[in-house]
This record gives C-alpha cells, structure tokens and sequence, in this order.
C-alpha cells in the first residue's frame, strides 16, 4: 500500500491526477499492472536498429519521477529520424493530465503536421464538419 501511494505521489504533477491515479489505481489488480508496465517499458528502446518509418512524438512532464521515461524518452527521440521530443512543462508522469492545455496544443500540432489540419479531411462530410 506504501508503494502504491509513493508511486502516486511520484506519478501525477497535480492533485487531481493525484486523486483519479488513486481512484483507478484501486480497481486494477497487481498482476495487471505489471503486465502494463512490462509492455510499456519494453517499448521504450533507445537502439538505433529500432527507428521506426515514421512520425514519432516522443513526449513526458517535466516533473517525471515516475519509472524510466524520463530518462529513455529523450533517448529514445534521438534515434527516430522522425521524432518529435516535447517536454510538457508543470506536468508529471502523466503530463496529458497534468497540464492538459500544454499537451493537447502540443498534440495537435504534431498530427497536423504529420497527417494534415482536420479540417481538410473533413471537407465534404457535413456530419463531421
């Protein structure tokens, strides 16, 4: 119970973070959470044998204290022809709920200049425009 709320702590930035990480953390069993953790920290690979054909955003809080990211992302970035390496100010090891605004302009961002602004694809689709 100690490490889980160490983790929490160490994990979300911000109090509200805090207390969804709390809420959520409650309902998944341990088994669980390792096998997340093991797929996460597998994919990490800072190898340069491991670049991927594609546009890559490479992103974590600045306040990360949570694992490896912090330290693996930036590496991980340097390999990728095509990386996008964001540092999300005021934001933990879940930045896109730590600092929302910052993340999101910074997602968007990435997406249209890899695939195009929404709004081309949406011309000729009322439904969705």
């Amino acid at each position: 119970m100690m490490q889980r709320r160490l983790l929490i702590h160490a994990a979300g930035a911000t109090g509200s973070t805090r207390r969804y990480l709390r809420m959520a953390g409650g309902r998944a069993d341990l088994v669980t959470v390792g096998h997340l953790w093991q797929g996460m920290t597998r994919c990490l690979r800072d190898e340069p044998e491991t670049a991927l054909e594609c546009s890559l955003l490479v992103v974590h809080g600045a306040r990360d204290r949570a694992g490896i990211v912090a330290t693996a992302a930036p590496r991980c970035a340097q390999h990728q022809d095509l990386a996008d390496y964001f540092v999300v100010p005021r934001a933990g090891h879940f930045a896109h709920m730590d600092n929302i605004a910052e993340f999101n302009e910074h997602l968007l961002t990435f997406l249209a200049d890899a695939i195009g602004p929404a709004s081309h694809r949406l011309r000729g689709r009322p439904e969705l425009g």
